[in-house]
């Protein structure tokens, strides 16, 4: 019930400020709408806390921590390197990046599935709102799309040595 009243107030805030003037269209994105309220970002803030969840991310941010040190550490000592130890640095820094993405990877992934669990159990509500509010303002559409979740996670940049 408080999922429902805070969704819509939530819709109730956002239906007048994209009503356009003259043929009072409304299009509501529910996915947006729903996983802004309190209820969404509170199952999504608990699955972040969950020891598996937690445990990927802990080793993600070591992995990560891992990469940066082994860059900073070949471009400080590249020219005292020989050829030999240049490339054995190469590969070990293209092995961590591997292992790095792969983990961010499974985080999105873990996250977009959390999203859709979300989704599936507020949207009900959210869709029965939507057709009852549709009538007395005239609203054109409910519509839906493919959620634009953006992981809390920090997602890493590809990390290059240029080198000659």
């Amino acid at each position: 019930m408080n999922a429902r009243v805070w969704l819509a107030g939530l819709l109730m805030a956002v239906l007048p400020s994209i009503v356009l003037a003259q043929g009072r269209i409304a299009v509501v994105n529910l996915e947006q709408a729903i996983l802004q309220t309190d209820v969404a970002q509170q199952r999504l803030q608990e699955f972040e806390a969950n020891e598996d969840f937690a445990s990927d991310k802990s080793q993600f941010d070591a992995l990560r921590a891992e990469l940066d040190q082994l860059v900073k550490d070949f471009q400080r000592d590249q020219a005292a390197m020989s050829e030999e130890d240049q490339v054995a640095a190469r590969q070990k820094m293209a092995s961590k990046q591997s292992d790095l993405e792969y983990v961010a990877k499974k985080l999105q992934t873990l996250q977009t599935q959390n999203a859709q669990r979300v989704m599936q159990e507020l949207a009900p509500q959210a869709q029965e709102y939507c057709a009852r509010s549709s009538r007395p303002i005239k609203l054109a559409s409910c519509s839906s799309s493919r959620p634009l979740f953006t992981p809390t996670w920090a997602t890493t940049s590809r990390r290059k040595s240029r080198t000659r």
